[in-house]
């Protein structure tokens, strides 16, 4: 029970040792930062390996040289932890125109930072983005059309020809539905048959003029030609007849 009780006592002391230096460094106080170093005290860097010395007296340097560069830096403690002598810490320093973060293992021999593992470096700042103007786009007018580009077509709704419903309008009418606009239906279904009889004819013309080599020929009356059986007689009656030719003595009496 006692040596548990001196083992948290310990971890006590190692975690206040850290806060001690925290606070020196957050004061400004260079000689307060020495105070709290062991004075063979080792700073090791594994990052950067040259960077490596022992003395707490270079140490007050170092710290003193930030603190005439940066007049607002200030250390803040992000996470922490300790088992037995050793004490980690996430340390984040601000100051002006410089911010460091990195991570601090220490270890703890009595009252004094005997040795840290230090893993930290200067943080990049991250560069504002660069505003991109908006890409305006001139519109031509329309007199100005572009060569080579199709202009859209505009349909205009005056110009396109009602669709009539012939079936519809006949089926209507057997039914015996005559609707407001039957009247309409009709002109319109008249107006369709005089076009085809129209184009019918237009084709009997062309194919005339095809095969003759000339103007189509004129269509004839029937019903005007005489009856040939009634009026104009056979072979034989044409050369018997007294009343028309008369005989050969009368000819010659004449």
């Amino acid at each position: 029970m006692a040596l548990l009780k001196r083992k948290r006592i310990g971890l006590n002391d190692a975690m206040s040792v850290v806060t001690r230096f925290v606070n020196a460094c957050n004061r400004h106080d260079a000689d307060g930062i020495a105070a709290c170093l062991h004075p063979d005290f080792d700073s090791i860097q594994p990052m950067y390996p040259s960077r490596n010395f022992r003395g707490a007296n270079q140490v007050r340097r170092n710290w003193q040289a930030i603190f005439d560069a940066e007049p607002g830096f200030r250390l803040t403690v992000l996470r922490s932890a300790s088992a037995d002598d050793t004490v980690w810490l996430e340390l984040h320093g601000a100051g002006d125109d410089a911010e460091v973060a990195g991570i601090f293992v220490m270890g703890i021999q009595g009252d004094r930072i005997r040795w840290a593992r230090i893993y930290s470096a200067l943080v990049d700042p991250v560069p504002a983005p660069e505003e991109q103007p908006a890409v305006l786009r001139e519109v031509p007018p329309l007199d100005d059309a572009v060569p080579g580009e199709v202009a859209e077509a505009v349909v205009e709704q005056d110009l396109i020809a009602p669709v009539v419903d012939i079936e519809r309008s006949a089926r209507r009418r057997r039914d015996g539905d005559e609707p407001a606009g039957q009247a309409a239906d009709e002109a319109a279904e008249r107006i369709v048959e005089e076009e085809a009889v129209a184009d019918t004819q237009g084709v009997a013309d062309a194919a005339d003029t095809a095969d003759d080599g000339g103007p189509p020929t004129e269509a004839v009356d029937m019903a005007s030609l005489p009856d040939l059986d009634d009026d104009a007689g056979g072979p034989d009656d044409a050369g018997s007849s007294d009343d028309d030719t008369g005989s050969d003595d009368d000819a010659g009496d004449a």
